[in-house]
């Protein structure tokens, strides 16, 4: 098996480019897990990539979305949803759980926040309970192998913006 193994989930472009640099000078191996749809840049000012910090996308003070990859778009909508509400959800990308979960606890928890926490991944929830407390949720695949577009799929396994935002309000 692979140890010391750094998993790199970009969420758009830019997240792809810097990790690209960045794993081109980092001692040991690095998985760069690219989505085969499409995904639009997010809109983010003054961006920096460290991999091991999580990126806050939006602000909000009533709950966080946590996500990785082309979900990071997702919980987006969702936090749109949720705004016409008066819900304010903050948005938070986390590319590497390895990289994220080296960090000091007082900046894991700084990044995360005490508000309810919903993660959404389109795979399992493996690896999420580390972010999660016991009334937190995961919003995801409870499935592997099935075949068709992605948007197909995601609305098949309902991993959608008003699924995600749905989850958000309980």
């Amino acid at each position: 098996p692979l140890t010391n193994l750094t998993v790199i989930v970009p969420a758009d472009a830019w997240e792809t480019t810097e990790a690209v640099k960045w794993a081109a000078g980092h001692e040991g191996p690095v998985y760069l897990r690219l989505s085969r749809m499409p995904v639009p840049d997010l809109d983010i000012p003054n961006r920096t990539f460290r991999p091991g910090h999580a990126e806050i996308v939006r602000q909000g003070n009533d709950l966080t979305i946590i996500a990785g990859g082309p979900t990071v778009h997702l919980a987006a909508a969702a936090a749109d949803l949720l705004a016409k509400d008066g819900v304010k959800a903050a948005i938070v990308s986390l590319p590497s759980f390895e990289r994220f979960r080296a960090q000091p606890e007082s900046y894991r928890f700084a990044t995360l926040g005490d508000a309810p926490r919903v993660a959404v991944e389109a795979g399992i929830a493996q690896g999420w309970h580390e972010f999660l407390r016991h009334k937190d949720r995961f919003v995801g695949l409870s499935d592997f192998g099935a075949s068709a577009p992605a948007a197909k799929l995601f609305e098949h396994f309902g991993l959608t913006p008003a699924k995600v935002a749905e989850t958000a309000k309980q």
